[in-house]
């Protein structure tokens, strides 16, 4: 089975378009014994700890599914990261001014820790616990199915993060339409604004509790957490300690323009799983016509709903 693997990897490498490249150097070459350890027992404990992803259903992805190949993220030494310089590339590539070196964990930008493992099955329209239920029961395809489990935890919580920017950005710009509304007298424009701030810093008070709870799944399973960083990034720059939009509008112009550059990151990654509210989602930034302000509070709330039920578990399980 290693032999087999080993010969699809080389002939399944790809770049992918509008992507991180993939290292002409065959990471998995040094990880052939690492693969070999993902055993039923590794693919049975990640289903515990996290089972609500079995619901979730899998839809064609670019990035996951297109080029034959996925990529599973193995465990390595802190002290043996290399500098990837890859991701640096792509983010200057965008202009995105977030710089990952700057953060404390080292996995949030490189690649070295990630391997090919061919797709061996169809995986469109299928519900993740479906897909899983032949490998759990007859021990077979296990790095497969781990590697899959892996990906949707992380697309999960990509798109996630990816609804969050948008909504932020789409209050910062209600903000700045009501500044400019010179029909407004005075203190009905700082009774808008006051309202406007105080439900989107709520949302955002939440989705900072989820985002320590994608932190934990990531770090236990080594992925990437470059557009977790890019968005934490953002938080604490400006909106910390619950003074989220308590400061000048030319602050929130600012916080726009980082959460998209976050965004450009999240494009990648995201909707390979149709999470419970996705057609709540179906318009984005450029979208001529978008919900009211309203309901895309509510959809936010729930996205934040959506992803605490998700990673809650573990940290459950675990005592976090």
């Amino acid at each position: 089975m290693k032999n087999i693997i080993n010969r699809q990897i080389i002939l399944l490498k790809v770049i992918i378009s509008n992507a991180i490249i993939i290292h002409p150097v065959d990471e998995c070459n040094s990880k052939t014994d690492d693969i070999t350890f993902i055993t039923i027992n590794n693919l049975k404990k990640l289903t515990r700890e996290y089972p609500a992803f079995i619901k979730l259903t899998l839809q064609e992805h670019k990035y996951y599914t297109e080029s034959g190949a996925s990529l599973c993220p193995l465990p390595y030494e802190k002290e043996n990261v290399i500098t990837d310089p890859t991701v640096i590339t792509f983010l200057e590539f965008h202009n995105i001014k977030f710089d990952p070196r700057k953060c404390e964990k080292p996995w949030t930008w490189t690649q070295h820790n990630e391997c090919l493992v061919p797709i061996i099955f169809s995986t469109t329209g299928e519900k993740l616990g479906k897909i899983i239920q032949p490998c759990l029961k007859d021990n077979i395809n296990i790095i497969q199915c781990y590697t899959l489990y892996l990906n949707v935890i992380e697309s999960s919580s990509v798109t996630l993060v990816d609804r969050f920017c948008l909504f932020v950005i789409i209050a910062i710009d209600n903000i700045e339409q009501i500044e400019n509304d010179e029909s407004l007298f005075d203190l009905i424009r700082d009774t808008s604004i006051s309202l406007l701030s105080i439900e989107t810093t709520v949302v955002i008070e939440w989705f900072k509790l989820l985002l320590e709870y994608m932190f934990i799944a990531f770090h236990q399973y080594f992925i990437s957490t470059l557009p977790l960083d890019c968005i934490k990034n953002v938080l604490e720059k400006y909106m910390h300690n619950n003074q989220s939009f308590n400061k000048p509008i030319e602050n929130k112009i600012e916080c726009r323009k980082h959460l998209l550059d976050c965004m450009k990151i999240t494009k990648l990654k995201k909707n390979y799983v149709l999470l419970t509210d996705h057609e709540n989602w179906n318009w984005d930034i450029n979208s001529e016509e978008k919900p009211e302000f309203d309901l895309i509070l509510k959809f936010s709330q729930k996205n934040n709903d959506i992803g605490l039920d998700l990673f809650k578990q573990n940290v459950i399980n675990n005592n976090y």
